[in-house]
């Protein structure tokens, strides 16, 4: 008969690291819903929204010499451009991926609170600045071409910015986090 110890171990599980894994999601999911719904309940989502819409009217603004308005009613928030309304949503503004991205930051435990903060920081101007960029590339798109490829752009482009902003910048980020650790030990 297998000790406790032993149970697990030949499958390659580490009770240890199970415990880290999960001290890590619990710390990862807190943290989230701190920064997630404790933005948006002091700063609420239409003012979410128009920050990114009123951003990225600034931006397009610099690209482009039309006039670019930012409308706000009960549809919602949109941006005109060229005379076509484009409606700046929830999942528009780049906030869920950001928060997600702080949030493993800082639930980073074994790196310095020091490192963490500023790491988060970082997520926070890079999860802006990259979804300025997007919605920048597939507005750009829409004047460019046409709908359907607009569209394709656009839903290609969100769908890359989950990767590049959460996998990207964590993965770059926990790599100059723990290097000095990790030189230390070779």
């Amino acid at each position: 008969m297998k000790s406790r110890k032993q149970k697990g171990k030949g499958l390659g599980f580490d009770r240890k690291e199970i415990a880290k894994t999960g001290k890590f999601l619990i710390a990862w999911i807190l943290a989230f819903l701190l920064i997630y719904y404790g933005a948006v309940f002091a700063i609420g989502w239409q003012n979410i929204e128009l920050f990114t819409a009123g951003s990225s009217a600034k931006v397009l603004q610099s690209f482009d010499s039309a006039k670019v308005t930012v409308l706000e009613n009960t549809d919602g928030v949109f941006l005109k451009v060229h005379g076509i309304q484009i409606q700046i949503s929830d999942l528009c503004t780049g906030w869920l991926e950001t928060a997600l991205l702080a949030s493993a930051i800082l639930a980073s435990l074994g790196i310095a609170w020091k490192k963490r903060i500023y790491g988060a920081i970082g997520a926070l101007i890079f999860g802006f600045a990259f979804n300025q960029l997007r919605i920048f590339v597939t507005i750009m798109q829409l004047f460019g071409t046409n709908v359907q490829t607009a569209e394709l752009t656009h839903d290609v482009f969100f769908r890359l910015s989950l990767l590049i902003v959460i996998a990207g910048f964590y993965f770059v980020w926990f790599r100059k986090a723990t290097k000095a650790r990790i030189e230390k030990k070779l």
